[in-house]
């Protein structure tokens, strides 16, 4: 089964994957969210594979979370 990938099909996994794996990154690096919120937005993301980096990039890289600790 491996054997009949051709370079198309990988290109095209590579395209799919990819949101996934910069939305993670990006939840990962964020500094506004709490270790809660990063977990919650890494579940959705994998829960829902297509939906959930849209979703992140869309509304989660601006939620405020509640008040900053940073001083």
């Amino acid at each position: 089964m491996v054997s009949a990938l051709t370079g198309w099909h990988l290109l095209i996994l590579l395209v799919a994957l990819l949101p996934l794996l910069l939305a993670l990154v990006s939840i990962v690096r964020s500094p506004r969210l709490s270790t809660g919120y990063k977990v919650l937005w890494i579940v959705i993301v994998f829960v829902f594979p297509f939906l959930g980096p849209l979703v992140w990039f869309l509304f989660g890289r601006t939620m405020n979370p509640g008040p900053s600790t940073r001083a």
